[in-house]
C-alpha cells in the first residue's frame, strides 16, 4: 500500500484482517518504489496524489525497472477521478483503477481480479521461458542431428500458433476492457487493436512453406507429379505429414477437429489418386 493518508492503510488492513496476507506500507511515491524494489510484493495499491513522486511516476517507474515489471498496479484516487484520468492510469501499465473512498467489497474483487491476471501472466511468461529454453537447447544439436531442421519446422509451426493464439486473447482482453472503462474512441486502444489486427492478418503460413522448401527441396516438385489442383490448406497438410506430424498435431495446428484432418486426408488422398488400402503417409514421406 503506497498512500500518503494512513487512513486508507487502516481501510486495507482492515478489509484483510482475516486472510494469510501481509501488508507493506509507504507513504510516498519513492519509499514505494524502494520498498517494492525490495520486497517484490504480489501486489501494489498506488495512490495517484502523493508528495515527492506521485502513484503514476512511480508505476511507470517501477514498469521500466526489470525486476519490478510484472507486479501488478491498482491505481487508487479520490481526485483523478474523470474518463481521462482512468485512461491516463492504464496507459501507465497499471492493471486497474479503484476510485476513494475505498469500497472494501470492491476492493476485495479487485484485488482477487489483479491477482489472478498477474498470476495468467506469469504461467505465460514461464512458458515462453520454458519454450526458449528447448529451443535453444534444440540449436545446440544443431550441427550434430540431421534431422534438426524438421524439428526445427515443427517447433516453429506450433510457437506460431500459440503465437496466434495469444494474440486472439490480448485482442478480446483490450476488447473487454474497452467496453468496460469506454475507451473505443482511445487513441491508445485504437492503435493497440489495429497492431494486433494486423499481426494476426498477415499470411505466417506462407512464411512457412518457403521455410520448408529450404529444408526439403523437392518434396513440392515431387508431389506435383500426383496433383497439381492441391488448395494452401491440402499442401500445408502434405507438408505437416512428411515433417512426421500426427493427426492430433495436425488438428492443432490447423484449429480444426480430429474428425476434420481424417475427412481431409481421405479427400487428398482420392485427389492424389490413392487406392484406400494404400498408404498416403508412406507417400509423402518418400518422396
Amino acid at each position: 500500500m503506497v498512500d500518503d493518508d494512513s487512513h486508507n492503510l487502516e481501510v486495507v488492513l482492515d478489509c484483510f484482517t482475516n486472510d494469510p496476507v501481509q501488508v507493506l506500507y509507504a507513504p510516498n511515491g519513492k519509499l514505494g518504489y524502494e520498498l517494492s524494489v525490495k520486497e517484490q510484493p504480489d501486489l501494489i495499491i498506488m495512490d495517484w496524489a502523493m508528495p515527492i513522486l506521485n502513484g503514476i511516476d512511480c508505476t511507470l517507474k517501477l514498469k521500466a525497472n526489470e525486476h519490478t515489471r510484472d507486479i501488478p498496479v491498482i491505481i487508487a484516487t479520490g481526485v483523478m477521478t474523470e474518463t481521462e484520468n482512468l485512461m491516463k492510469a492504464l496507459e501507465s501499465d497499471a492493471l486497474d483503477y479503484i476510485r476513494k473512498p475505498i469500497n472494501k467489497g470492491e476492493l476485495r474483487a479487485r484485488v482477487k481480479s489483479a491477482l489472478q491476471t498477474a498470476s495468467h501472466i506469469h504461467e505465460i511468461k514461464t512458458k515462453n521461458e520454458e519454450i526458449q529454453r528447448l529451443l535453444d537447447k534444440e540449436k545446440a544439436l544443431l550441427n550434430e542431428q540431421l534431422d534438426f531442421k524438421e524439428r526445427e519446422l515443427s517447433k516453429q509451426a506450433i510457437l506460431r500458433k500459440e503465437h496466434f493464439n495469444l494474440l486472439q486473447t490480448i485482442r478480446d482482453d483490450l476488447n473487454w476492457l474497452a467496453d468496460k472503462f469506454h475507451m473505443k474512441k482511445s487513441r491508445t486502444y485504437v492503435e493497440l487493436r489495429d497492431k494486433i489486427s494486423k499481426t494476426l492478418e498477415m499470411d505466417e503460413d506462407h512464411s512457412f512453406l518457403i521455410h520448408f522448401e529450404k529444408v526439403h527441396t523437392s518434396f513440392f516438385h515431387g508431389l506435383k507429379k500426383y496433383s497439381t489442383d492441391l488448395t494452401p490448406n491440402e499442401v500445408k497438410l502434405c507438408a505437416y505429414i512428411k515433417l512426421g506430424m500426427k493427426n492430433k498435431e495436425m488438428a492443432d495446428l490447423m484449429s480444426i477437429e480430429l474428425g476434420t484432418v481424417k475427412s481431409n486426408l481421405n479427400r487428398l488422398k482420392k485427389k492424389i489418386g490413392l487406392a484406400p488400402e494404400q498408404s498416403l503417409r508412406k507417400l509423402l514421406l518418400a518422396i
